[in-house]
């Protein structure tokens, strides 16, 4: 009898831990589904927030007579939501006949910059809108960084970017025997603070780049930034503003570029970029809000340098393909070093870029088991021995923490770098980052996307129930990082996160002697549903492999052998977030 009731007790307790794991289950899905719809409330009042900001950016563009950019804001406001009805009357009518009428090329060629002056009266004391705008919003990502890219206030535009233009910029200090410099939009400066070594001078460390240039009264000036926003007064001998004016709006650019000369006594010298920028503000504007042709900006900068007679002037212009051109004052001469827009050993980001473009389209897609593709000779030979020579040392990997990448001992088999987040950028050498930044711009270059996007258009378009002729424009963010993985790594068959558009993954070993180490697909068997290895890419020097993410995306590397030679390998993934994985 009393086993009995012992039995029936035991029954009891049994069934009420099973009540109990059932309702811990069903709160985990509750709190599950809590959470997908806050991520959706956000979403929705990002989307609602970029649509309102296209609108009103296509509003004030076309109210400038700026209207291709305008019929450019619309259209993206317009893909964001096909039913939006909120276009001004007849706006696309107007833009349509302007065009047809050519009033855009009208208004930037007919009178050089004068219909600028004329049709507004924008200056320091009266910046535009739109100027304000933008000052507001660099001014909240100097106080409080980027969170959704992971990137800490502290190295939100820190100013290490001066590093590829300090021997130009010494140079000319030398030749005008400058004593006093004004950086005029200088960020953070955090360049005058870090040690320095220049890219000729590998042998030699310098406190700061100030201490490398031998200039005796430094001024750093940002509006943006608390520390540096006092306006500067007085003369200086040397006037520097580098990567800056593209992120200045056009109608202030009249103003901007004669406030710069007013402070030079002896020489200006900038850069500007005449493209795109691979990154996008937080609205999801490209960065350079003024992406102007060479003659364009001759035409302003001959016009206000005029008034400025004693002062010389050189201006480098990045442009879209192409080498850099140098705008100078007539009787100067300028010799460019590698350093500008350039790596070291002179590669540019668009001869990078070319170059993958090129792999791309010559390898073949398949899309069995899934939409994939394997390149071969992604870079040319002389850029990726400069890549095996620029890879960080360990101590600068992020060790990774996920279950397939720990030993039993818990410590980590991979680590990874992110080559956008600053705050890691800041621990390379400054000829490591200005070499990376440029690997980086190429890889997160839109016309590369795109090209990978369209190879993979099948299961891209599948999965997100689309048109194929649409997939070349999907908004995409793309994040860029190396890996190392160490002896004891793998990852088991897996289909990749959701958020995951496409994973793209180079190849980066010295030689043929780890070509078993490829990631491996695998396909399901449609009767019995069981996984069965597809192929293995090879591991070969200079290659890699792209595929679509979709629940048929299973791919895994086996695990590596006590004794292996590290992987290296560098991942361009591109997701529907600006979340930043590893």
């Amino acid at each position: 009898m009393k086993n009995q009731d012992l039995e029936t007790q035991l029954d009891e307790i049994r069934k009420i831990d099973e009540v109990r794991t059932e309702l811990k289950g069903l709160q985990q899905k509750l709190e599950q589904a809590q959470q997908s719809i806050k991520e959706l409330r956000v979403k929705a009042k990002e989307k609602i927030a970029v649509e309102k900001q296209l609108l009103l950016t296509g509003h004030n563009l076309l109210a400038k007579g700026e209207l291709e950019e305008a019929i450019h804001n619309y259209q993206k406001a317009i893909a964001l939501q096909p039913g939006l009805k909120k276009l001004p009357k007849d706006s696309l009518a107007q833009l349509k006949s302007a065009l047809l009428n050519n009033e855009a090329e009208k208004l930037t060629k007919s009178n050089g910059h004068k219909d600028i002056e004329e049709k507004t009266s924008y200056s320091r004391s009266n910046p535009s809108p739109r100027y304000q705008e933008l000052l507001a919003m660099y001014q909240q990502m100097h106080a409080h960084g980027s969170p959704e890219h992971n990137i800490p206030a502290k190295v939100m535009f820190a100013g290490q970017s001066l590093s590829r233009q300090a021997l130009n910029i010494k140079d000319l200090i030398a030749k005008y025997q400058g004593k006093s410099l004004l950086d005029y939009g200088s960020g953070k400066g955090m360049a005058y603070r870090t040690k320095f070594v220049p890219p000729n001078q590998k042998d030699k460390v310098f406190p700061n780049v100030q201490t490398f240039w031998g200039i005796e009264q430094l001024t750093c000036y940002d509006p943006a930034y608390l520390e540096n926003s006092n306006l500067p007064k007085g003369k200086f001998d040397a006037v520097i503003c580098t990567d800056v004016l593209e992120h200045c709006p056009t109608e202030d650019m009249p103003w901007i570029v004669e406030e710069i000369f007013s402070f030079a006594s002896k020489f200006v010298y900038a850069n500007v970029a005449c493209r795109p920028a691979a990154k996008r503000l937080p609205n999801g504007e490209n960065a350079h809000c003024t992406v102007k042709s060479v003659e364009w900006w001759e035409s302003l900068i001959n016009s206000i340098a005029e008034n400025y007679p004693s002062v010389s002037y050189y201006f480098w212009f990045d442009v879209a393909k192409g080498e850099p051109v140098l705008l100078k004052s007539e009787t100067e001469k300028l010799t460019k070093h590698q350093g500008s827009f350039q790596s070291e050993s002179g590669f540019t980001s668009t001869a990078i870029v070319e170059n993958l473009i090129d792999a791309v389209k010559n390898s073949d897609c398949s899309n069995t088991p899934f939409s994939n593709f394997y390149i071969e000779n992604c870079f040319s030979n002389e850029v990726y021995q400069a890549i095996l020579d620029n890879l960080p040392s360990d101590e600068v990997y992020k060790d990774l923490k996920h279950k397939d990448a720990l030993r039993d001992d818990g410590s980590s088999t991979r680590g990874s770098f992110s080559l956008i987040n600053e705050q890691r950028l800041n621990l390379l050498s400054n000829q490591q980052r200005s070499f990376w930044e440029i690997i980086t711009e190429a890889l997160l270059s839109d016309d590369l996307k795109k090209i990978v996007f369209e190879k993979l258009k099948e299961d891209i378009a599948s999965c997100y129930q689309i048109d194929q002729d649409r997939v070349m424009g999907m908004k995409a963010f793309p994040n860029v990082l190396l890996l190392r993985d160490w002896e004891s790594y793998e990852i088991k068959p897996h289909p990749d996160s959701k958020e995951k558009i496409v994973t793209m993954q180079f190849y980066l070993p010295e030689n043929m002697s780890q070509i078993e180490m490829g990631t491996s697909i695998y396909e399901i068997e449609p009767k019995t549903k069981n996984m069965k290895l597809f192929k293995t890419y090879d591991f070969k020097p200079n290659s890699g492999y792209a595929f679509a993410v979709t629940s048929k995306s299973i791919h895994g590397v086996n695990k590596l052998s006590i004794g292996s030679q590290v992987r290296n390998t560098m991942m361009v993934i591109y997701s529907e977030n600006s979340r930043l994985f590893y």
